[in-house]
């Protein structure tokens, strides 16, 4: 998603261009079932609704935030059948983040295999690869390409026993990535390669930029 939520010179209440970034909240509020309104006592806040219930109230800043949240891709549409292919068992799925329902920015759904030796998530998240490059400097991209699209692989730093492997792709909104985890030490496949035996069957599943 992109509009006046990406501006970092936002217009203000009254100013030129205000009533514009205004009708783009409520198009983006309505493209995903929830009402706008305006509260009359102060020029600039808001209730975010669905249906009477209210969602957010407050400044058309974080009204915009929480759209922009809203409008993430989200993982828990690839089916199970494709969970299943890549080796998830799909009643193990879970999409909390820490035990929380909703991060800001962030999507995920992932589960356990059958055999239980790798854990495997897929994340959506409004952070671009660009933003993964800048936070997540001295680590190593390695540019892969998985179903005609290219993504980058790394492992993060903060794993120093090579239990982690991430691939991560870019999305219109922000990025999409694949990851998986080693739980046991006696699996035979090494992290590395069993994330591109995961990508192959997850990727397709993923948004296209």
């Amino acid at each position: 998603m992109t509009g006046f939520a990406d501006n970092p010179t936002l217009p203000g209440p009254g100013s030129e261009g205000w009533y514009e970034r205004v009708a783009h909240a409520h198009a983006l509020a309505e493209s995903v079932g929830l009402t706008l309104h305006s509260c009359t006592r102060w020029p600039d806040e808001w209730r975010l609704r669905r249906n009477w219930d209210d969602l957010v109230t407050g400044s058309l800043n974080e009204v915009e935030a929480y759209l922009r949240h809203e409008m993430l891709w989200d993982p828990t549409r690839i089916d199970h059948e494709a969970w299943g292919e890549a080796g998830v068992d799909p009643s193990s799925l879970t999409s909390d983040i820490a035990g929380r329902t909703r991060v800001a920015g962030f999507k995920r759904c992932g589960g356990k295999e059958f055999s239980r030796g790798y854990a495997i998530n897929v994340w959506s998240q409004l952070y671009t690869v660009d933003d993964f490059r800048k936070v997540r400097s001295g680590t190593d991209f390695d540019a892969v390409t998985i179903a005609d699209r290219v993504g980058y692989r790394y492992r993060p730093r903060f794993d120093h026993g090579g239990d982690q492997w991430d691939l991560l792709f870019a999305a219109e909104d922000g990025s999409c990535s694949i990851e998986v985890i080693r739980l046991s030490r006696r699996v035979r496949t090494a992290p590395v390669d069993r994330l591109l035996q995961v990508a192959q069957v997850l990727v397709p599943h993923l948004p296209i930029r």
